[in-house]
């Protein structure tokens, strides 16, 4: 197979990617407010009132930073409940069990918002809460294996309900949330290196501005926006055309298109450009995967199509 046939076949591959761009979940993974999070003093507090640099602790029961304390809207998501006490939460919200396992309502649903999680927990380490019999727990300033019960929320809650998320600077991403550990992760760069270069291109234009996302319509509207970025992404890698020839770049390193993970990350939240971020990888990453971490593809073809790709986005924010 020549590399322009792999070319065609990685434009293939996404174009068969059309139904992720619909697929994206509107909340994401979060907890309901109210939901009381363990501090690094052992006191709690409740989600919504956490801030970035606030000291957590994480499953290890060490101190850890908050990074990002995130705000969705439950949109058309359904919620759940674990124990008469424990948290609320949505279907892609994943809790610790033993051996590295985890476990999460709607594993679609977690692929559609985190299409990476796979690569980092490795998919037999994801199952539902009926193939997992305990979780672990905070009791009695210990952390232990638990039996659990998982029930649907019975309030009904409207659209606009907001619902909070927390990234840590702790390895593992862990926390304490209502007594059960739960988990939530950045992308890894490293491993989809052009990606993640694509999305952080985009994301540290200096052109790129946004108001804060203050309601439940703002949010439909940046759903809009990130779903026509997918499809116009979509469409280019399809007609990309591979046999232009592109200029050598065998030194070239995508990393330098991005400032370090947590460097871009304060950046981006500075900016107000967090929930951009959220969005675009969930509806985008899967797609621009497919091809532009295709080690068989040309790497000058490929960083041809990425400024494509960059330039189009910062279009179509901009009209």
């Amino acid at each position: 197979m020549t590399s322009t046939d792999h070319c065609r076949q990685a434009a293939h591959l996404s174009e068969q990617q059309r139904c992720l761009i619909s697929q994206c979940p509107e909340g994401g993974s979060c907890v309901l407010g109210g939901s009381k999070i363990l501090m690094s003093d052992y006191s709690t507090l409740e989600v919504q009132d956490i801030k970035p640099g606030d000291r957590i602790m994480d499953q290890h029961l060490q101190p850890v930073e908050v990074v990002v304390r995130g705000q969705n809207y439950l949109g058309s998501g359904r919620l759940y409940q674990l124990n008469e006490d424990g948290p609320v939460f949505t279907s892609e919200h994943i809790f610790l069990s033993q051996d590295q396992t985890v476990a999460v309502v709607s594993k679609a649903s977690l692929l559609d918002y985190n299409p990476q999680i796979e690569d980092i927990l490795g998919k037999e380490n994801i199952l539902p809460f009926d193939k997992v019999s305990q979780l672990l727990l905070f009791k009695n300033k210990t952390v232990a294996l638990s039996d659990f019960q998982l029930r649907g929320y019975d309030q009904k809650m409207p659209p606009e309900t907001p619902v909070y998320f927390i990234l840590t600077s702790g390895q593992d991403g862990s926390y304490i949330v209502d007594n059960f550990v739960s988990q939530d992760f950045l992308p890894v760069f490293d491993l989809w290196p052009m990606t993640y270069a694509t999305i952080g291109a985009v994301l540290t234009s200096p052109l790129i501005k946004m108001e804060p996302i203050s309601s439940y319509e703002h949010d439909k509207r940046l759903q809009a926006l990130t779903k026509s970025i997918a499809q116009s992404w979509t469409d280019i890698i399809a007609r990309f055309d591979w046999t232009i020839a592109a200029d050598s770049l065998e030194d070239f390193d995508p990393t330098t298109l991005w400032e370090e993970q947590d460097q871009l990350l304060k950046s981006i939240e500075e900016k107000g450009l967090f929930p951009l971020a959220q969005v675009l990888n969930s509806r985008c990453a899967k797609i621009l995967h497919a091809t532009l971490d295709n080690e068989k593809v040309p790497l000058a073809q490929r960083v041809k199509l990425m400024q494509e790709l960059v330039q189009d986005a910062i279009n179509q924010i901009f009209a």
